[in-house]
């Protein structure tokens, strides 16, 4: 089906909520963002669909909900933790009460596994006037991982055909992509948000993030872990908060001065981390070979990236030999004609098919093949 109009359902985390008090709310959401870090007003799901205003035309593309503004505003601000979700082009922002009217003008509906209510709602009414619904699922599912039966919770309670007709799944474990549900990571980016600069490799290995050992797969531990104790000439910055980040433009600065950028598993196989390094053009991506389907250009060992293997214990994910890791990357960090190769071939599959306008397009080109 050609889709000319389409009704986007956001999650909730994305919208200003009603409320009979709306300035005591907003006072509350700024103390308890500003507290953490600004963190709680940024949803990585945009990045998977944000740019679907220029694959279709600004004027075809409705979201229902306020969307909080910041998403649209240029500046990428020093403490801002998702740069992607800056610039981001404006839809037509409706409200609940225009529901009824916008579903008898769109061809398709995509709802967020998040929207809870609204999205109960909308999807209520999309089917009763015969309009298909396709489910965006950003949300980690490491549940999943070793479970007995994935497919009992894969879609998460949504029923094909009754409430979605397409889903998109960003943590979709190997072997589970079918016609029906599709993988959505890596993680894609909006390129003009960052600045990167051209810096003299003076680093080999630099990484960034949270510890957060109770809720991580045991993998990132042991690989940060392997490289302190094995290699000299890494800067490793682990925070127990995001209170302790350092700025995003050290943050760009230090990852184009490594040969190699770190970017281990957290909850989940996927990370923002993946393809910002694609952007520095000349760091390596450091990283697990992916255990969830993604989507192309496909990381390929020793060909955009260094990829390590893992290997699932239980319910969680390993470094399967640190002997392996440690002289693999010993190899790497001496042939430089192979880092810049490599380095080079990830910069340009970034580029061509991990943007938010690629994603976007990837999206809307399965909707109108399978609805």
């Amino acid at each position: 089906m050609k889709i000319k109009k389409l009704l986007i359902v956001p999650s909730d985390r994305m919208v200003e909520s009603h409320t009979d008090n709306p300035i005591i709310l907003k006072m509350a959401k700024y103390l308890k963002s500003a507290f953490r870090g600004g963190n709680l007003l940024y949803d990585g799901e945009m990045q998977f669909y944000g740019d679907i205003p220029l694959v279709l035309g600004k004027e075809n593309v409705y979201v229902l909900g306020r969307m909080h503004k910041h998403y649209f505003l240029n500046i990428v601000p020093d403490e801002c933790p998702y740069p992607s979700c800056r610039k981001t082009p404006m839809p037509i922002l409706i409200s609940t009460e225009q529901l009824d009217s916008t579903i008898k003008v769109v061809e398709a509906l995509i709802v967020s596994s998040r929207a809870t209510k609204r999205g109960a709602i909308a999807i209520q009414k999309a089917k009763a006037n015969d309009i298909p619904v396709t489910i965006i699922d950003f949300e980690d599912h490491e549940s999943n991982y070793g479970a007995a039966d994935i497919n009992k919770n894969l879609c998460r309670g949504f029923m094909y055909g009754r409430e979605f007709d397409l889903y998109f799944k960003k943590d979709l474990p190997l072997g589970y992509k079918t016609d029906i549900v599709l993988p959505l990571c890596p993680i894609p980016i909006r390129p003009e948000s960052y600045e990167f600069r051209k810096a003299e490799q003076e680093i080999d290995i630099f990484y960034s993030g949270r510890k957060r050992i109770e809720r991580c797969q045991p993998e990132r531990e042991e690989i940060v872990q392997a490289i302190q104790q094995n290699f000299d000439n890494t800067l490793i910055f682990e925070h127990d908060s995001r209170d302790s980040f350092i700025s995003i433009r050290n943050y760009w600065t230090n990852l184009s001065k490594c040969k190699m950028g770190l970017s281990p598993s957290g909850r989940v196989w996927d990370s923002f981390r993946h393809c910002e390094v694609g952007l520095t053009e000349k760091t390596v991506l450091l990283a697990p070979k992916p255990y969830v389907e993604t989507v192309e250009p496909y990381l390929e060992d020793d060909k955009n990236a260094v990829l390590y293997d893992t290997r699932l214990i239980g319910r969680q994910y390993h470094l399967k030999n640190k002997s392996d890791f440690i002289h693999k990357v010993k190899y790497y960090l001496n042939n430089r004609e192979k880092l810049e190769k490599i380095s080079g071939a990830w910069h340009r599959d970034v580029l061509s098919g991990h943007t938010i306008l690629a994603r976007s397009q990837y999206i809307i080109e399965h909707m109108q093949r399978a609805l």
